[in-house]
């Protein structure tokens, strides 16, 4: 709970603020700690800067590790900067060291009554200027100067006390090298808020992070978030938080292939999220491009997002199909936002997708692969970081599809990302099959949630038109384990005995061209339609044929 007699500051940096519920309360002491290069002085300049910019209030900057010309000659490469705001009563740079000297002060003996002069001097400063945030860079170096613990506590807390009496915020960093947040091991108590910077290696690739470790008499997130330094300065990368509270659609769409929205109980529900997983090959990409081209009939922006895949390969297998994406990217119905995984720090390929969704108002979006992206970083991180996407997709309302490498070509092991069952709502699972010495394909749906699914194997092709789901092979057993064994007679096999049998020795030759083109109830019946049609059948025999052919395919 906040209390009524705390003002929140904002602090001008946008993802900063985020994570801090509104901003840092006015007069608080902040401890700004990290290794060095970890970003502390970017940050905090950015701060006083940002802070002016955004709500004119001054600000002073105090180095005691470089001359002012040398820091000045570093924030003058950022875009922050901006020169007119260097003034007295806008942002004041200045070195302790040349006030320490100024006071006639020994460093090598400073008394209490100097450490006094030294705030009073500060204090002073802060009020002619009226300046309501200083940054003192850095309170290690004044603390080696100190040395005694006690001088130490006493200066940080002295100084604290009477800048936040002015209704002045401090940001003080502190050089760490191991765990704790500071040198000596007391700044991190009197500070009323800790902010920590760091970088280490994930897989051979450099990561900075933020956290806001305190901030007392107010909320805030604690997550660790990653950010990047750029001349814009610290641009963090916050993580989305979410929540049970998105809303569920009973409206049904398509997944963009007919034989599929059947066995899933009449496609997937608006808003969920589906994983196809599937070996190299299995058409999970295809089935992508089919999923988008649904949104993009109804005319509704989509997103493909490739972690395999150049747009331009995308183009040109899209092409294959005669699906004119590159039309439809310039109609602005499609964004192909490709690149490899490991060119993004984990949670800033959610960013991406939250900043295209947002901009764009996306209603579809594909995910092609999150085996690319695990490859690339530590499990837990994984995992949170598919947790999150899945979770901001569905507050959003997007109808999501996203795809996932199984070990093997032929084999007994399902998804092998396991944990990814539990965050999608329907699961497709493509295989490569063998059936009597011929390599075939096969598709289940594993899972869909809240819907009556179809639990039988079913071989699939990938035709001019896509892919295309066949007949069920409930004539085989042991496909599951790679041990195929046949017990029956296939839907395939029926139907050609009844064309046989009804047409002749043309209903060979008839039968196979059908099913070229997939084999449905609305094929039979248009293709015997015609029979009658063209005079090549009487109606009643037709009936009957029909009849027969229907109750093949409805017992598959």
């Amino acid at each position: 709970m906040i209390s009524k007699d705390i003002v929140i500051k904002p602090t001008g940096i946008k993802e900063l603020d985020m994570l801090l519920h509104g901003g840092i309360p006015e007069g608080h002491v902040v401890l700004v700690c990290g290794n060095s290069g970890a970003g502390k002085t970017i940050f905090s300049l950015q701060w006083l800067y940002s802070a002016f910019r955004e709500f004119d209030i001054p600000g002073i900057y105090i180095t005691m590790t470089e001359p002012i010309v040398k820091s000045l000659k570093n924030v003058k490469q950022m875009d922050f900067f901006n020169e007119s705001m260097l003034s007295p009563l806008a942002i004041h740079h200045t070195d302790l060291r040349t006030i320490i000297e100024s006071l006639k002060i020994d460093v090598l003996q400073i008394t209490r009554e100097q450490v006094n002069e030294i705030i009073d001097f500060i204090e002073n400063l802060v009020t002619e200027s009226k300046a309501g945030g200083i940054v003192i860079d850095s309170i290690t170096a004044m603390c080696y100067m100190l040395r005694d613990k006690d001088m130490i506590r006493y200066f940080i807390f002295r100084l604290g006390a009477r800048l936040s009496n002015i209704e002045c915020t401090t940001f003080m960093t502190s050089e760490v090298t191991e765990k704790g947040y500071s040198v000596y091991g007391v700044e991190e108590f009197i500070s009323d808020g800790i902010i920590k910077l760091d970088y280490n290696s994930i897989k051979e690739e450099t990561t900075r992070t933020i956290q806001v470790v305190k901030m007392r008499g107010v909320d805030f997130e604690s997550d660790i978030n990653s950010f990047r330094i750029n001349k814009m300065g610290i641009n963090i990368l916050p993580k989305f938080r979410y929540f049970l509270d998105y809303r569920s659609s009973a409206e049904r769409v398509s997944t963009g292939v007919p034989g599929l929205d059947k066995m899933c109980g009449g496609g997937v529900f608006k808003g969920s999220t589906t994983l196809v997983a599937g070996s190299t090959g299995t058409g999970k990409t295809v089935m992508s491009l089919q999923f988008l081209l649904e949104s993009i009939k109804n005319e509704e922006p989509c997103l493909y997002v490739s972690h395999e895949e150049s747009r331009e390969q995308l183009l040109r297998t899209a092409k294959g199909f005669n699906w004119d994406f590159e039309g439809y990217e310039k109609a602005k119905l499609i964004i192909f936002h490709c690149y490899f995984p490991n060119r993004a720090y984990p949670f800033e390929h959610l960013t991406h997708i939250m900043d295209i969704v947002e901009k764009k108002r996306i209603k579809r979006c594909v995910i092609d692969s999150l085996s690319c992206m695990g490859n690339v970083m530590p499990d837990d991180t994984f995992r949170d970081l598919t947790t999150r996407v899945a979770g901001y997709l569905k507050y959003k309302n997007v109808t999501s599809l996203m795809t996932a490498a199984t070990a093997t070509l032929i084999g007994t092991e399902m998804i092998t990302e396991a944990h990814l069952s539990t965050l999608t709502d329907n699961i497709f699972l493509l295989k490569y099959i063998e059936i009597s010495g011929e390599l075939k394909q096969m598709i289940i749906v594993l899972k869909a949630r809240s819907s009556e699914r179809d639990r039988k194997l079913r071989d699939y092709s990938i035709s001019g038109q896509g892919i295309v789901i066949g007949e069920s092979l409930s004539a085989f057993e042991g496909i599951m384990t790679g041990s195929t064994k046949k017990v029956g007679r296939s839907v395939s096999e029926k139907l050609t005995e009844e064309f046989v049998k009804t047409l002749g020795p043309m209903g060979l030759q008839v039968f196979n061209e059908l099913s070229q083109k997939g084999v449905s109830e609305k094929s039979i019946n248009d293709f015997i339609d015609t029979l009658v049609t063209d005079g090549i059948m009487k109606s009643d025999k037709a009936g009957e044929f029909r009849q027969k052919c229907l109750m093949i395919i409805e017992s598959a």
